[in-house]
């Protein structure tokens, strides 16, 4: 049973990172086209970028305008999880995307999804 809510709480971050890269391409006119997406994600997974802004300086990650790195000061465990959950959501997001694996769908057919991910076959399983 606990392994059933692990993956229900995973998938929720996965599911926001998507709405969330989502979101921001379709409210910035420079990134109408796939070319322009898979640009910026190339971008931002080269070395880490959407984690550090500045990327000379890896002691500092942030996020906007918030040091995330802050986040595990308050001693809890479950604040280094959900920045590690954060952390892979986004950089597995930025992968579909740069590999045209996202597709648009019809909010109506995927519970009220308008992405998902394209089904592929494993090279390595058959």
């Amino acid at each position: 049973m606990d392994g059933l809510w692990t993956h229900k709480w995973q998938a929720s971050f996965g599911s926001t990172a998507i709405t969330v890269l989502m979101a921001f391409f379709t409210s910035t006119s420079k990134y109408e086209t796939q070319e322009a997406c898979e640009e910026y994600t190339e971008d931002q997974l080269q070395e880490c970028h959407f984690i550090y802004e500045d990327l000379d300086n890896k002691e500092q990650p942030v996020a906007g305008k918030v040091r995330v790195d802050l986040l595990a000061e308050f001693g809890k465990p479950g604040y280094q999880t959900a920045l590690v959950l954060t952390a892979m959501a986004a950089e597995h997001t930025l992968v579909l995307v740069k590999d045209q694996l996202l597709i648009d769908n019809n909010p109506a057919d995927n519970s009220g999804k308008t992405h998902k991910i394209m089904q592929t076959l494993n090279k390595f399983s058959g």
